[in-house]
């Protein structure tokens, strides 16, 4: 943990979604995750979190009273740890800083939510979390634009930090043997990272790929599109999720079922395999505020196509390290595929660049400086102490 060679010890607190795990498992040399169950000790929807979340909070209060822990700030992450950090924050009477990695506001406009009561309590709870905390950490330049202009959040108050990736794991590999060893020789490998949800944009990725054969014809026998998340292989068809389900029609329809792959959730152990062995790697996103798949694709040398929203136009460099199309375009999505994967001159380029890239700007040990920095920082505006040791939620 790039963090604890810094002298952080972190106690990182979640909701006990495995069963399996135990409640404190230690976490590099002296830090640990903590898992409180909130009511229900198993996967809970992001959706239906809310309603545990003062459940959550009292099993947290309770353990941090029996043990003591002396923390010197709390680093909330996503509005829902927001919610819980804010109220800590005044029990252990220490600063809270917060990373959104997603805004309300945002998701509203871009899915074009009508529905008030969909989301009008995650804005009111964001723009709560805002004023209270002392800082605010947004992973682009975009996201920080946004914070200002939809939540009304000082500029001062904000601090531009990316997301990091682990650049010793998500690296170049050696490609030649991978697509051997994945069964990908001879074809054009196509790769989408991403949960089966509208915003992820998979529905126009597979439209795309309808549009790119008929286009180049002489792409179809050779091209596969792999698509790693959503439910595990071992779930059939009939109980998978309602969004499997929708895809697997689609695919149907379009005749598309010999060119795409249902690989099912991988490790952070196995994904570069995948990265490195793709041709190119596509980000469909109705929005992204930082884009974390692009990155680690790109870290391992391979191109990436993306929406040109949010994070995206931040983290992906047009030209250099992959394409950028507009949102919802299945017609300009199909032209950009078409572009890498009939040029491999330009793949390699782009492979090369793209690597050197992330290596240089996205390392998660520069990352973890900048961190760093602001801690140190927030700490020393709240009287600091001797140990540096924090919670994160």
């Amino acid at each position: 943990m790039a963090l604890e060679k810094l002298d952080w010890q972190i106690d990182v607190i979640t909701h006990w979604s495995n069963p399996n795990d135990p409640p404190v498992q230690k976490l590099g040399r002296g830090s640990r995750v903590i898992r409180f169950d909130a009511g229900n000790r198993g996967f809970e929807s992001k959706n239906k979190l809310f309603q545990r979340l003062p459940k959550f909070l009292q099993q947290a209060t309770e353990f941090f009273k029996k043990h003591n822990n002396n923390y010197e700030l709390i680093h909330s992450h996503y509005w829902l740890s927001g919610w819980v950090g804010r109220h800590l924050k005044k029990q252990l009477g220490v600063p809270q800083i917060h990373t959104s990695h997603s805004l309300g506001l945002v998701k509203k406009r871009s899915l074009g939510i009508k529905d008030a009561k969909e989301i009008s309590l995650r804005l009111e709870e964001e723009k709560r979390i805002f004023d209270q905390a002392v800082a605010i950490i947004a992973t682009s330049p975009e996201e920080k634009k946004q914070l200002i202009l939809g939540y009304r959040v000082s500029p001062q108050k904000i601090h531009i930090i990316p997301c990091g990736v682990e650049v010793s794991r998500f690296r170049v590999l050696a490609r030649k043997e991978l697509r051997k060893q994945l069964q990908a020789e001879g074809k054009k490998i196509i790769l989408f990272v991403g949960r089966f949800v509208a915003s992820k944009g998979l529905e126009v990725l597979i439209q795309s790929l309808s549009l790119l054969f008929q286009h180049c014809p002489e792409l179809a026998p050779k091209t596969r599109l792999w698509i790693i998340g959503g439910d595990p292989l071992d779930v059939p068809l009939k109980q998978a999720s309602a969004e499997k389900q929708e895809l697997v029609r689609l695919i149907e329809r379009m005749r598309l079922r010999d060119n795409i792959c249902f690989l099912g959730p991988k490790s952070h152990e196995e994904l570069p395999n995948y990265y490195n062995a793709a041709d190119v790697c596509v980000v469909p996103s109705y929005y992204e505020s930082f884009g974390l798949v692009a990155v680690e694709a790109m870290a391992c040398g391979c191109p990436v196509i993306a929406s040109r929203v949010g994070g995206l136009r931040y983290t992906v460099r047009e030209g250099k390290t992959g394409l950028l199309v507009p949102p919802r375009s299945p017609e300009a999505l199909a032209k950009a595929v078409a572009r890498i994967l009939l040029d491999d001159i330009l793949r390699k380029r782009m492979a090369r660049q793209a690597a050197t890239y992330v290596s240089g700007k996205f390392n998660w040990n520069a990352v973890a400086k900048r961190v760093n920095n602001l801690y140190q920082e927030v700490i020393e505006c709240n009287q600091p102490r001797e140990k540096q040791e924090h919670l994160s939620s």
